[in-house]
């Protein structure tokens, strides 16, 4: 294998790569070896997860109460009707 070092790299190019790094679990070489080896065909781009964050505020907010309510009034859904799957 061969080291090669990369120069100019702005810090905002930098800062996101550690981020992204970091959502990934992975080092940032890794990160970037990565990167490189899609850049040049030899691996295959995965799909981008998406991260929503939009209802992320609702996560928890419930009471105990109300998730009991939620649970009582979503009940009838756990129900299999036989006579539909036959």
């Amino acid at each position: 294998m061969v080291n090669l070092s990369v120069r100019g790299i702005e810090e905002e190019v930098s800062a996101l790569l550690k981020e992204r790094a970091r959502e990934e679990e992975v080092s940032v070489n890794a990160m970037v070896v990565r990167i490189l080896r899609q850049a040049v065909g030899r691996e295959h781009m995965p799909q981008i997860k998406q991260r929503f964050t939009d209802l992320d505020e609702l996560a928890g907010s419930w009471s105990k109460h109300e998730a009991a309510e939620f649970k009582t009034a979503v009940a009838p859904f756990e129900r299999i009707e036989e006579t539909l799957w036959r």
